[in-house]
């Protein structure tokens, strides 16, 4: 189930996005430290306040009052702030749920200045991920920050 993400699940969703960061092979341990710092409880307060930012809930647990956040996702005009899984959960469609609503909502809300078109600036874990989506990567860009190079990947797709 994908619902509207909530104050009460930024601990979790900060869990989840710290382990998916330290088990990135593509990162040594001090570009993890920095793409770690910039997940804040700040920073996830701002995409529930700002963006149309989601939770994925796993409701497939026996005991219907016992519901796990294994998911989130955050799309703001016409750019994919933030995509993660649970690393456990990674493999069961759950990323492929949260995208398909983010695409779902972008063009029914149609609030971006490029109405045809989405964005997102991937990691390299991801790429793949979004070439499955049928992005097409357009730049590779060095972000340097406190001395770490962090390769991010600029990808667009273009709407129909």
């Amino acid at each position: 189930m994908i619902r509207l993400m909530t104050e009460d699940d930024i601990p979790v969703v900060l869990s989840f996005i710290h382990k998916t960061i330290r088990e990135d092979p593509h990162y040594n341990v001090h570009q993890q430290n920095l793409l770690i710092s910039y997940a804040t409880p700040l920073a996830m307060q701002t995409a529930i306040n700002n963006a149309h930012t989601v939770v994925y809930v796993d409701d497939d647990i026996l005991d219907v009052d016992i519901h796990r956040v294994v998911g989130m996702a955050s799309i703001a005009s016409n750019f994919i702030l933030y995509m993660f899984v649970d690393p456990l959960e990674q493999g069961k469609g759950i990323g492929q749920s949260l995208y398909d609503h983010l695409e779902k909502y972008a063009r029914l809300h149609n609030k971006f200045v490029n109405k045809n078109k989405l964005l997102v600036f991937s990691t390299e874990n991801a790429v793949n991920f979004y070439k499955k989506q049928g992005f097409e990567e357009k730049e590779r860009i060095n972000h340097v920050d406190n001395g770490q190079t962090i390769i991010r990947v600029r990808m667009e797709k273009y709407l129909a």
